[in-house]
């Protein structure tokens, strides 16, 4: 089942162009990620919070 994900950065909380976590319903601009994404993945991307687990 795919997942319904934030219309939101999970970081500064804007809209925006989002790269969606594959595990989670969390979504982040490219920018807002420490260290940045240098280019949008498409597929399975994971955020830093599911990394962690």
């Amino acid at each position: 089942e795919e997942l319904q994900h934030e219309d939101h950065c999970a970081v500064c909380k804007q809209e925006g162009d989002l790269q969606p976590c594959h595990t989670c319903t969390r979504a982040y601009h490219p920018d807002c990620l420490h260290p940045p994404l240098k280019t949008a993945t498409r597929g399975m991307w994971m955020c830093p919070k599911c990394q962690k687990k």
